[in-house]
């Protein structure tokens, strides 16, 4: 006798919404399904989401309105805002598979893809082709299409199936790419070049609601019969946490314009047909063929890094434009999201060995590589063209090769190209 599959009723599930005009919130449970049966929503595995945040209107209290001592106060509406919801989520691959010549996913962004998309600004999607002529670290293409300076490649090694090393475009010029570094491997003809889904930080994304890539959301809470929403939100990617033996977990700040709590406002639950993006992902756990490729900028030589530890901070934060109106229903009290400044701190906790640590000294300029050496549709990287030392090695514990070392990204002034610019880069593969 087969023991039938469990199955819990009253799991949370998680559903997103890109508002095609901000604060517009799908109007009812079916609206909902509608949206996902025609690709515009999505539900995402995360593993924590507390909907506690979604308060609906606020009620200012006016001790004036009352006219007895036991009087029953008569509260005024306030302008609502639902800010302060965290959601917790893994990294994983784009889930896509390698045909030759064609671009990445189809041209349409994963469901992760289009949150860190969304909460960064900037995004792209390479293509997939193969290696034809190698000079050095100049590649040349079978295609170029859809390739661009300062995207990330993944190449695969004939002779090692499976296998992804992901490097940076440094110049472009036809079909030959240059790349940022030599790999563990000789790169050969007929090798194949893997595009990327990559996302980085983009300010015109983020603080213009005119940018093309601007965009707010709607995020719907289920579990079982219950039901909360939030419209007008924004997402800010916090932290990614790396550790080890555990799969990459994403942490994402929520602020959103107005809640819609059960009962007032919600929908009934929708009649989701897709499936959860990411509940069944084989995500890699960190340990075993994650690499981090440290160097020196302008050192092309390959290396692999041993850490102990990893914790990269974006610092892309999204601070929401209040008003002193209420211009519409959908978005009461705000008229959109700004960011400032992006501050990206890498911290790592390496092994070095006596001597070695002499030569990370403060402001030295790196490149720096974190990623999942994963088959097709399974990896990711975090990349940082340039970057600087914060200050020198710390030893964690004595008698120990434990170091703490703290990598600062900086902008890429040389570069002209987007993702170049960017202070990092995070790709899935």
């Amino acid at each position: 006798m087969t023991a039938p599959a469990l199955h819990n009723q009253h799991r949370t599930q998680v559903a997103f919404y890109f508002e095609a005009t901000p604060g517009a919130v799908p109007a009812d449970a079916s609206a909902w399904a509608t949206a996902e049966g025609a690709g515009d929503a999505f539900r995402m595995f995360v593993e924590e989401g507390d909907p506690s945040y979604i308060v609906g209107d606020s009620a200012v209290m006016n001790a004036d309105m009352q006219t007895r001592v036991f009087g029953v106060q008569a509260p005024h509406k306030g302008l609502s805002t639902a800010d302060g919801g965290t959601l917790r989520s893994r990294l994983w691959g784009t889930g896509d598979s390698y045909t030759d010549d064609t671009q990445v996913l189809g041209g349409t962004h994963s469901p992760l893809g289009s949150l860190l998309k969304h909460a960064l600004g900037g995004g792209q999607l390479g293509h997939h082709t193969f290696v034809t002529a190698v000079t050095g670290l100049v590649l040349t293409l079978d295609s170029a299409t859809n390739a661009a300076v300062g995207q990330i490649i993944c190449i695969e090694d004939a002779d090692d199936p499976g296998r992804l090393f992901p490097v940076q475009i440094k110049a472009l010029a036809g079909s030959d790419a240059t790349i940022d570094r030599a790999l563990p491997f000789n790169i050969a003809i007929n090798d194949k070049v893997y595009g990327t889904e990559m996302a980085y930080p983009e300010q015109a994304a983020l603080t213009n609601p005119l940018d093309a890539d601007f965009s707010t959301l709607s995020i719907l809470y289920t579990k079982g019969p219950h039901v909360w929403m939030a419209g007008g939100a924004h997402l800010e990617l916090t932290e990614m946490a790396f550790e080890r033996g555990q799969q990459p977990k994403l942490t994402w700040g929520i602020l959103a314009a107005r809640g819609y709590p059960q009962g007032a406002g919600a929908p009934t639950v929708p009649a989701f047909a897709e499936p959860i993006a990411g509940q069944s992902a084989d995500v890699k756990a960190i340990g075993r063929d994650t690499k981090c490729f440290i160097q020196t900028r302008g050192v092309t030589t390959w290396v692999s890094e041993t850490l102990f530890s990893a914790k990269f901070v974006p610092g892309v934060p999204v601070k929401p434009q209040e008003t002193v109106t209420e211009a519409d229903d959908g978005m009461p009290g705000r008229v959109g999201y700004m960011t400032e400044p992006a501050d990206t701190i890498l911290e790592l906790v390496v092994s070095l060995t006596d001597g070695q640590q002499t030569r990370w000294t403060a402001g030295t300029e790196l490149v720096v590589s974190y990623y999942q050496v994963a088959p097709v549709g399974h990896g990711w990287v975090v990349h940082i063209a340039k970057a600087h030392l914060m200050e020198a090695p710390k030893l964690m514990l004595e008698g120990t090769n434990r170091w703490v070392i703290k990598v600062r990204a900086t902008d890429d002034d040389e570069a002209t190209a987007e993702a170049m610019q960017a202070k990092f880069i995070a790709s899935l593969y």
